[in-house]
């Protein structure tokens, strides 16, 4: 991609398919990654899926790393405290 600094080039990594499969086809993710970034997929998601989504996210950030979730719309159930998503 043309938007990627020629140093960042060899860090980044996009994988593409079924999010909930991602560690089965990439198991060497788990905790190693720094920076997640997410578009447009959640609010396809019921209750469960999302925070199946979620702990799939925790599984896979390293300590420290960032989770980027980005939508044109959000769905305003999750928008509330005490929602893992919200806090």
């Amino acid at each position: 991609d043309k938007r990627v600094l020629p140093e960042l080039k060899g860090t980044i990594r996009k994988v593409q398919g079924d999010c909930f499969t991602i560690l089965d086809r990439h198991p060497e993710l788990r905790g190693k990654v720094r920076a997640l970034y997410v578009q447009n997929l959640e609010h396809f998601f019921n209750p469960q899926q999302h925070q199946r989504f979620v702990r799939l996210i925790d599984e896979l950030l390293a300590e420290g790393g960032r989770a980027f979730l980005t939508a044109h719309s959000i769905n305003t159930a999750f928008a509330h405290k005490g929602n893992p998503v919200y806090d």
